[in-house]
Parts: C-alpha cells; structure tokens; sequence
C-alpha cells in the first residue's frame, strides 16, 4: 500500500519540477497531426451556382482550357452543367465520393509545415497554453488555385497559428476555440 502512494508522491513532485515549455519539435509533431500534414489542399466547384461561375470567369481558367462556362444569359443544355471541366482541367480533379453529382473538387497545391526549426512556440507563464506560429510550405500549385481567393500559395506567405493547451497528463492538444486563457499570448 506504501509502494503505490510513494511511487504517485514522486510522480507529482517530478511533474511539478519538469519543464512546462513547450518545445518546438514537439509543437511540430502536433501541427503535423492535428492539422493533417502533409496534405492536398482542394477546392470544391458547384457547377450550378452562379457565384463559382463568376469566380471562374474572373481567373484565367477558362481562356487556358481548364473550364467550360456557359456565358450570362445562355440556357443550359440538358445533362450538362454551368461549369465543367475541360480534358486538360480533368487532370486535376480529386475524387470525393461525399460529393453530390452537381459538386466537384480540384486540386490546388501539396501542403506541409516547413520545418520544426521554424516552429515558434510562445508558452504562458502558467505553462499550460501556448501558440506555435508555424509556415506552410506549398508544392505542385495547380491552376485552380486562382479559385481560392482567401489562400496565399506564395513561399512569403503569412504565418499560421495554432493553439494548444496543456491535459492533466502533461500532454499537449488543439484548442479550437481560444479562449481568455490566451489573452496574455497575444500581446
């Protein structure tokens, strides 16, 4: 019974004097799982909605031979859709099968985290939040990443953050939703 209770007394007492910093390599290896990197970034095309047929027709997909738009104004064939893709644009689609008939997703670029090197990690002074600040790398950028108009693919892309608070069991995980916990991390 002695045993139990002084193996648990010096557990605490170890886990009360390590380090409460998170570490970079260790901040790495969670953005890689937790934010599923390496990974396609895709894009998912309505072929009925008017609003991704005005997308479209303001990138140069269509003059490249990548999509097929009906023009403003023109009736729809039967069977055919308002954007499709072209042979050449076909190359790029990824197939999803939770996607109904009128939606189609295209690849845009292969992402990953660039190094854990280049992890920035900030811990609060309780050691149980942090932010690391990371980059993402982006290889193979497709044409159809002029789709995505809220995503930078340049290699001067601006930093990504992710949250992360400290378990019970000294482990990290992703805070989805920050709270006033990290207040003092963003001055």
């Amino acid at each position: 019974m002695r045993l139990p209770v002084i193996c648990s007394l010096a557990l605490s007492l170890y886990a009360c004097n390590s380090t409460t910093e998170l570490k970079s390599e260790e901040a790495y290896a969670i953005i890689r799982k937790e934010m599923k990197y390496p990974r396609t970034i895709t894009y998912t095309i309505n072929r009925v909605d008017g609003d991704h047929a005005d997308n479209a027709r303001s990138t140069s997909l269509i003059r490249d031979g990548y999509l097929s738009v009906i023009p403003v104004g023109e009736v729809i064939p039967e069977g055919r859709y308002m954007i499709e893709l072209t042979e050449k644009g076909k190359s790029y689609q990824v197939a999803d099968p939770d996607l109904p008939e009128e939606k189609i997703a295209v690849r845009l670029a292969e992402a990953d985290v660039v190094s854990p090197e280049n992890v920035k990690v900030q811990t609060g002074q309780d050691g149980k939040v942090a932010t690391a600040t990371y980059k993402v790398s982006y290889t193979d950028v497709t044409p159809f990443a002029a789709l995505s108009k809220n995503r930078d693919f340049s290699p001067e892309a601006k930093p990504e953050v992710i949250y992360l608070a400290r378990q019970d069991d000294g482990s990290w995980i992703r805070e989805v939703n920050p709270d006033a916990r990290f207040l003092e991390l963003e001055k």
